[in-house]
């Protein structure tokens, strides 16, 4: 190692304890200006198979509130992620682009991703892309961190990132309009309503937005544009206390035009734009150059009963939900390659919640049932035929809730899975309260990811055959954590450790009788990853707000290298302070980030990289001109930090913007 690498990460994991430190010495020192109570979010929806308040979950958990998002000035979620300890986030390039999360050192595909209650990972490969997914219409972002497939299934091996749109349930009507724009000719205008009268309620959200870019190539000069356009809706009605029906829609359209990466040339492995690519190397180009792009449309749904009987001693929820996917691109390498996708489920999900009894605990027994079933075709075709793939799973979770504050749960699940058979997860969870200041936390479970059904069926001659014997990828985790509430709830600190035991991880490799073809096959040994995530909530007085994480991740491979795009030390703080009588309102935000290993996609075996440490600042400042309407300033990248999330596509320089918001109501 370096001596600048090394004193690069002892840079890093320094100022990230500063930032900590300091955090927490200005919150002590302003507490005694003003007591306030941190509000922290009443309930968890997903860290558990039935609602669980957040004070008595064992499993790691953060919830994140879109109205108080929007008010600091984040503007997608992929930003407001950044914030949240123990997860990556890896963006190549500009707004529109590949955009992918992981949890605690993982890959993008063992994270489940849910909205509203509807699987929306890729049906491809199997990683869910956060590509410039706007806030607008979102009430809350639940992130789950550990293996959850013991309450989740499949797919949930290193975590889940749940999604819940607004559903105007309860609410008086209202509407809300935005007008954005900024430099790259970015422009932005979004709209949504929402509201309940008697039984019935119902929210609707659209917004589009459109940018020319910014050159995301290390060469050249050609901006990468992007336009997509969102729209949510929910409906529900409550034919009595006790019954229920909610249906939700979500339709997201984009187009981005992208770089390409030759495979051989002056320009190997590099993102570059392919006239200049195909100008240097024209045999590398079989087609028209200049035109680069890519294209994604997603449509899903989801319908849901809800009934309680017994005197709220039994709730039943029987639900549906449909995805569907596309992509269409084109490039001068392959040129034009489509693909759709479909995902049909339903499920069953009932829980016993058994009356207290004489010596006053609390106990909820579920039963969870469900079937999945995904299809994928792509043109041209690198399958041999159109894939099919079938899960059905069933599992429970019991939990008790002692009068001497500690809950304890405990989840088992068996899946039965085309390709590879049955699979049997487990979670156990633990929340004990100690006095009223101090709460330990900790979790154990398994995680599987399946196979990606390209992994398992593909096949592009002279590139890639897929491997029909691959394992499903498991993991075996826990964490335990220690949350404090200092000074009567003006400070709340959290530090958590967690250790996970990758096993079968899925690994590109050559074919020994056909060069420069790769295929996929499990990895020998255990893929360790272990490391710290550390909060910090500050609210010393009425007008400032500070929140602080950091993260410390030790991730590798069996055989000792380093995971891609995994940083050993991140962390991030945000200040919010609140002037002339709350009408003006001021963020500040840094992000802190180690160096990280990377590849370098030249000849295969690809080389290992390193992408060097960088801090980005980013700043909002909003103004309420009269009740309801709001002027607001935004800036990313402060001091227009050079840097890169992936290796040669450059991030996000410097970049202002300016908007107005209004809200209206009776």
């Amino acid at each position: 190692m370096s001596t600048l690498s090394l004193r690069a990460k002892l840079g890093l994991r320094t100022a990230c304890s500063v930032v900590l430190a300091s955090t927490l010495v200005v919150g002590l020192g302003l507490a005694s200006v003003r007591a306030q109570t941190v509000e922290l979010p009443e309930i968890s929806v997903y860290a558990n198979q039935a609602p669980t308040d957040v004070g008595k979950v064992g499993a790691a958990v953060t919830v994140l509130r879109g109205a108080d998002l929007r008010a600091q000035g984040y503007n997608n979620v992929p930003d407001a992620l950044r914030t949240v300890p123990g997860v990556e986030v890896n963006q190549t390039g500009s707004r529109g682009s590949l955009t992918q999360v992981s949890i605690r050192g993982s890959q993008a595909k063992h994270v489940l991703v849910l909205i509203d209650g509807v699987q929306v990972n890729d049906l491809q490969d199997g990683a869910f892309d956060f590509a410039d997914f706007s806030l607008e219409g979102i009430e809350r972002i639940e992130i789950v961190r550990g293996p959850q497939s013991g309450i989740h299934g499949s797919d949930a091996n290193a975590g889940v990132i749940a999604i819940t749109t607004i559903s105007g349930r309860g609410q008086k009507p209202s509407a809300d309009v935005k007008i954005e724009g900024g430099m790259e000719r970015s422009r932005e205008i979004a709209a949504s309503a929402r509201g309940s009268s008697g039984p019935f309620y119902a929210s609707v959200s659209a917004d589009r937005e459109a940018t020319a870019g910014y050159n995301i190539s290390r060469f050249d000069d050609f901006d990468n544009w992007s336009r997509r356009t969102n729209f949510n809706a929910r409906v529900g009605v409550d034919f009595t206390p006790d019954l229920n029906v909610d249906a939700s829609m979500r339709y997201v359209k984009r187009i981005t035009s992208i770089d390409i990466q030759p495979f051989f040339g002056p320009f190997v492995g590099f993102a570059v734009p392919s006239t200049l690519a195909c100008t240097a190397t024209p045999k590398l180009c079989p087609f028209p150059a200049g035109d680069d792009f890519t294209g994604f449309h997603s449509l899903q749904g989801r319908v849901q009963g809800a009934w309680t009987t017994f005197d709220g001693v039994l709730v039943q929820k029987l639900g549906a939900s449909s995805y569907r996917d596309g992509i269409d691109s084109f490039d001068a390498l392959f040129g034009l390659f489509q693909t759709h996708g479909t995902r049909d489920a339903y499920d069953y999900k009932g829980t016993i919640n058994v009356p207290q009894s004489f010596f006053g605990e609390h106990q909820t027994l579920t039963i969870a049932a469900d079937r999945q079933r995904e299809t994928l075709v792509e043109n041209p075709s690198p399958f041999l035929s159109v894939p099919v793939r079938v899960r059905k799973g069933i599992g429970g979770e019991y939990t008790i809730d002692l009068p001497s504050a500690l809950t304890l749960t405990a989840a088992l699940r068996r899946e039965n899975n085309t390709g590879f058979g049955y699979v049997t997860t487990w979670r156990t969870s633990a929340s004990q309260k100690l006095f009223s200041d101090t709460r330990l936390h900790g979790s154990v479970g398994t995680g599987v990811t399946r196979p990606a059904l390209i992994d398992q069926l593909g096949f592009f001659p002279g590139f890639f055959i897929g491997n029909p014997q691959l394992r499903p990828e498991s993991s075996f985790g826990w964490d335990a954590g220690w949350e404090q509430t200092w000074f009567g709830g003006e400070v709340v600190t959290d530090v958590t450790y967690f250790n996970v035991r990758f096993t079968d991880k899925i690994i590109t490799v050559g074919v020994p009788s056909l060069p420069g073809t790769t295929t996929e096959t499990n990895a020998p040994g255990v893929s360790p990853r272990q490391g710290v995530e550390a909060t910090v909530k500050i609210n010393p007085v009425s007008w400032v707000t500070i929140a602080a994480s950091y993260t410390h991740t030790d991730a590798r491979l069996s055989d000792g290298t380093a995971e891609i795009r995994q940083p050993k030390d991140k962390g991030s703080i945000n200040i919010t302070t609140h002037w002339l009588d709350n009408k003006l309102h001021v963020t500040t935000g840094i992000v802190l980030h180690s160096d990280m290993p990377d590849l370098f996609f030249g000849t295969f075996p690809f080389p290992t990289v390193t992408l060097p440490p960088y801090t980005v600042v980013n700043a909002s400042i909003s103004y309420d001109v009269w009740p309801g309407a709001q002027i607001y300033a935004r800036v990313q990248n402060l001091f227009n930090t050079s840097y890169e999330e992936v290796f040669s596509f450059r991030a996000q320089p410097f970049i202002a913007y300016a908007g107005l918001r209004v809200h209206l109501s009776p």
